[in-house]
């Protein structure tokens, strides 16, 4: 590998102006970068810490030999120096109580509830969430707590939770969202659910805090099997429950995950993803636009954008060869099957290429968005030209399952 540098002259280890020089004499043996790493973990992950890492950072991949003696030390056993800028900015880099981390990790809580499985029995742990269903049999209280992750039975009971605790737990009402101490242990076989991701296990809470209790909710967001939704009008209303259900979230989760394929994809052949201005002058395209009032200049307005096609015309004209946005539209229209007022479309725009170039583009895009979904499609598109979609089918974008030629 590399080897060690010798000693940095200067300010000296130990310096009364250095609290850095000060760790390192509280550790010796230590190396002058090791000691410095400690010292900024232990200050509060402000700016000044931030930078330290990033510096720290930059180090190690020069100096291979520190970076092992920094994975040695207590706090850096299960985090590699290149996450931990990012462990820095992004979240608390205390250890929960149990010594584990995950990227969920707080200072309100551990991680997440719907993520424990068998493997974490035994492991003290901070949930929060919402409670999602309720049970009181009397001598014990279970609470099933629900985050984005999913579901994880709560019990207290009068061997490991006060009686405060239980009285607490038996009066919250669903939906309340909680915080809840306690400890990760198996569940018998007998009791098991193999329904649920953490039906191994249980967290057998000793302590519970209320941090926004609700009333009972207009619509249940937890159901039994085969039981059927509220109506569409009365979900609507109360969009903040509806989409607490477990089939929504998965819906906006795939959505994420299809925008960052896309982002990918494009980003590896290339493209730049670029904004585009959303008030805007009207221009011509297939619908009326929407109109925006301007204050400072009254009887003035703007309009949103239809769709990006003139600014992105003007980035291939001032030379960025290659575009893409997740791009927001606005159509004033009538509402049909494939029509409404806002949307998000994929909005492309490249230099130099043919009809054939952009052909092979969007089949290799919408292959990978389809496999991120889970669903294989084949890696070439059948392909038929305008004038015989018109005679055959009297469409331009005939459906072939059914066959229906003219």
């Amino acid at each position: 590998l590399h080897t060690p540098r010798p000693p940095v002259p200067g300010n000296p280890a130990g310096s009364a102006m250095s609290p850095i020089g000060n760790a390192s004499r509280s550790r010796p043996g230590t190396s002058r970068l090791c000691a410095r790493a400690l010292a900024v973990m232990q200050m509060a992950p402000n700016t000044l810490a931030i930078r330290e890492m990033r510096t720290i950072v930059n180090r190690e991949e020069k100096d291979q030999n520190r970076y092992h003696q920094l994975r040695a030390s207590h706090i850096f056993s299960t985090l590699s120096l290149r996450s931990l800028a990012g462990a820095v900015r992004g979240s608390s880099v205390l250890r929960p109580p149990d010594g584990r981390m995950t990227h969920f990790s707080t200072s309100l809580r551990t991680g997440r509830a719907g993520a424990l499985r068998a493997a974490d029995a035994g492991s003290s742990v901070t949930l929060g969430g919402w409670v999602h269903r309720s049970r009181n049999l009397g001598g014990i209280v279970f609470l099933d707590l629900r985050d984005l992750d999913g579901v994880v039975q709560v019990s207290f009971g009068t061997d490991w939770a006060s009686a405060e605790a239980i009285a607490a737990a038996a009066a919250v009402g669903v939906e309340s969202v909680v915080l809840v101490e306690g400890t990760v242990v198996l569940r018998s076989a007998e009791t098991r659910n193999p329904e649920m991701a953490t039906g191994d296990v249980e967290v057998r809470a000793t302590a519970l805090r209320v941090v926004g209790p609700a009333v009972t909710p207009v619509i249940p967001v937890a159901r039994g099997k085969g039981e059927k939704l509220a109506a569409e009008e009365l979900r609507l209303r109360h969009r903040y429950l509806d989409l607490r259900r477990a089939e929504l979230q998965a819906n906006l989760i795939l959505r994420h995950r299809l925008m960052q394929a896309t982002r990918r994809f494009l980003s590896d052949r290339g493209f730049l993803e670029l904004e585009t201005p959303i008030l805007t002058k009207p221009t011509p395209e297939g619908a009326r636009d929407y109109l925006v009032p301007s204050r400072v200049h009254p009887g003035e307005f703007y309009a949103l954008p239809q769709s990006p096609q003139i600014y992105k015309q003007l980035f291939m004209v001032c030379g960025y060869d290659r575009y893409f946005q997740i791009a927001r539209c606005f159509r004033d229209e009538d509402l049909r099957a494939d029509r409404q007022p806002e949307f998000t479309q994929i909005d492309i725009e490249a230099s130099f290429v043919t009809q054939d170039d952009v052909l092979a583009l969007a089949e290799g895009l919408i292959g990978e968005i389809w496999r991120e979904a889970g669903v294989a499609i084949p890696a070439q598109f059948p392909r038929m030209a305008y004038a015989d979609a018109m005679e055959r089918y009297g469409c331009d974008r005939p459906d072939l399952r059914y066959g229906l030629e003219i």
